[in-house]
């Protein structure tokens, strides 16, 4: 990645009609490149990794009682938006097409939900996870858990099953990436066993606004 470069994408880019560009770099030189070109970082991303190894070691939890670990199906899909929605920050959710996307972008994908199971519960699905498998890797793509069931071991029952998949596929390592202010999901992968890898991700804008 060059400054030469960096001018041509983001002149061709003005050129489609679009107002900026969104681009992650891997490391503090890269970022300083582009903080010199006029973008703006706007959020960093934590990198962990965990081996299959590690993965075969941790046991595979019941979800607590009145939940239920299920295959999502099409008439989940309001539902697991709604659960985004109320999940995460305006810039990191995600709406049908982008819940398709994140399946989509993996040969082979594992796509569950926990299901609220008590007499009366407002919301059908309470928690998702979206894990991806290829060339011998794993992707935690996508995880959540509504606020009013958390602290439950429901998030680490949805990992878990989502790691033991891959290793079925004979996957070496999983990968996943959160948000460096994220505690609850560092705590949760840290305890599973994820280790910290490299420098992480920096998302930098040319958008003023973001």
């Amino acid at each position: 990645m060059t400054a030469s470069f960096l001018d041509l994408l983001q002149r061709r880019v003005q050129g489609l009609g679009y107002q900026g560009t969104l681009l992650q770099t891997t490391s503090p030189d890269g970022v300083e490149l582009l903080t010199s070109l006029g973008y703006r970082p706007v959020d960093h991303l934590t990198v962990l990794k965990i081996p299959a190894s590690t993965i075969r070691e941790v046991r595979a939890p019941k979800p607590p009682k009145f939940f239920a670990l299920r295959r999502a199906s099409d008439s989940d899909t309001d539902a697991i938006v709604q659960l985004d929605q109320s999940t995460f920050e305006p810039f990191w959710r995600l709406d049908a097409y982008g819940l398709s996307e994140a399946v989509l972008s993996t040969p082979r994908s594992r796509f569950r939900v926990i299901e609220d199971l008590r007499p009366g519960a407002k919301l059908p699905v309470v928690g998702y996870c979206i894990v991806g498998s290829g060339a011998g890797l794993g992707y935690l793509q996508r995880l959540a858990v509504s606020p009013t069931v958390q602290r439950q071991g429901l998030a680490r029952a949805l990992v878990i099953d989502g790691l033991h998949w891959v290793t079925r596929w004979r996957g070496r390592e999983v990968i996943v990436n959160t948000q460096s202010t994220n505690s609850a999901a560092l705590a949760l992968y840290e305890a599973l066993g994820f280790v910290r890898y490299g420098y992480g991700i920096t998302l930098c804008s040319s958008l003023a606004g973001l």
